[in-house]
């Protein structure tokens, strides 16, 4: 494909994200299945810079003013990529797949305009006071680092095999790998790979799971023979991480409250060789109410710790939206707290980087249950640690006869 056809496509794709709801990397999943004619550097191409356009969404949408895919491409070509005009009139050309010559409005040469702050770090601007609050004089360090391209990461399953085995298999393979710094699990790949190709995927020995939430299931500290609930099981990925911490002994429930994302989770499990979990649909049934040594919420957030991997989010999350995920964070810990048992463990988490969404949630919940304690904090972001952003809580609860 010449670069014409790439830019095309990239319109394409952006024009269907744009009318739809579904994320970004499915967007783009369905773009090639219908085009398998895609060579791989057409479709390396094409994934960078639409991943990193929307790294820059705040940016364009300020200086744009509106979603219109074509401005907004057109922007991030001369913003971003310094495109001169004679790019513009080499590959804006009605070539096959190509896009139409820019208008003479469009041609119009005009100043960069001077961004406020949250526009110029890609914030959306209704987070941006709470993302200060949160990182005090960090706040413009931590929020480049959201926009870096992060490298893809691998979780092995333990049920099966070793890090050393993997990491042998993946030298054999020509493919570039480490290990990762903090995660005993984990392994950083050089460049993005095709995961759904390899072996070591088809055969369970590995997931793709970035090392933040790798280290998120860590802190959990699940036991073998213990009884977990996994309220936001959601694909499952930290499911099949404590099912291998518990060395598939004991038992989860794994449950979410979008019923639909458990089918992904049942492919997953079988594939792993996890046996001790058990997929329930959410509410449990009145059968079904009892308590667990270890209640897990990997709570649903506004999702900005992810975004080096998953740019798209900041279009999609308005402020209604965000008020939104509050309430529901504040029932889930409520609701959760229910099935801990005296003398257990209530783990709170998210892969946001915002105290009210973290710290502030938990002490909130606190203040109202006297009955619970918090034990421990992790916190963990890409400026400080290379991973996407997450924030964990460890709670207890007390037994009866706890003396004060």
């Amino acid at each position: 494909m010449k670069t014409g056809a790439r830019i095309g496509a990239m319109y394409e794709i952006l024009d269907y994200f744009f009318k739809s709801q579904k994320p970004l990397d499915g967007v783009i999943q369905e773009y090639f299945t219908r085009r398998r004619y895609a060579g791989s550097k057409d479709r390396r191409y094409i994934i960078h810079h639409t991943f990193n356009f929307f790294r820059y969404w705040e940016t364009l949408k300020r200086e744009v003013g509106a979603n219109n895919p074509r401005a907004l491409l057109i922007a991030y070509l001369k913003r971003i990529e310094s495109w001169t005009p004679e790019d513009f009139h080499t590959h804006f050309n009605e070539d096959i797949y190509s896009l139409s010559p820019l208008s003479s409005a469009e041609k119009e040469e005009t100043e960069a305009l001077t961004l406020p702050e949250w526009a110029y770090a890609n914030v959306p601007e209704f987070m941006w006071k709470e993302f200060i609050r949160s990182y005090d004089t960090e706040f413009l360090a931590q929020a480049k680092a959201l926009n870096q391209e992060a490298l893809p990461d691998l979780r092995v399953n333990t049920l099966k095999t070793t890090r050393e085995k993997v990491l042998k298999e993946l030298k054999k393979l020509s493919l570039e790998a480490i290990e990762t710094p903090y995660s005993p699990w984990g392994i950083r790949l050089g460049k993005r790979t095709n995961l759904a190709t390899l072996p070591l995927f088809k055969e369970g020995f590995v997931e793709m799971q970035d090392e933040g939430s790798q280290m998120l299931a860590l802190f959990c500290d699940a036991k073998p023979g213990q009884k977990v609930l996994d309220l936001c099981a959601g694909a499952g990925g930290k499911t099949l991480a404590l099912a291998a911490m518990m060395k598939n002994k004991g038992q989860i429930i794994a449950t979410d409250i979008e019923a639909h994302r458990l089918k992904r989770t049942a492919q997953r499990l079988q594939r792993a060789g996890v046996i001790n979990t058990i997929l329930k649909e959410w509410p449990l049934s009145m059968q079904e109410e009892q308590t667990f040594d270890l209640v897990v919420i990997d709570a649903p957030c506004s999702g900005m710790g992810t975004w080096r991997r998953s740019p798209d989010l900041r279009a999609r999350l308005t402020l209604e939206d965000f008020q939104k995920i509050l309430e529901n964070q504040k029932n889930l810990l409520k609701k959760a707290s229910l099935y801990v048992q005296e003398e257990g463990r209530l783990i709170y988490g998210t892969c946001s980087l915002l105290k009210k969404e973290n710290e502030e949630q938990v002490k909130d919940f606190l203040d109202d249950h006297p009955d619970f304690h918090l034990a421990k904090e992790t916190r963990l972001s890409p400026l400080t640690h290379q991973t996407d952003g997450f924030y964990g809580a460890e709670i207890l609860r007390e037994g009866k006869n706890r003396s004060l």
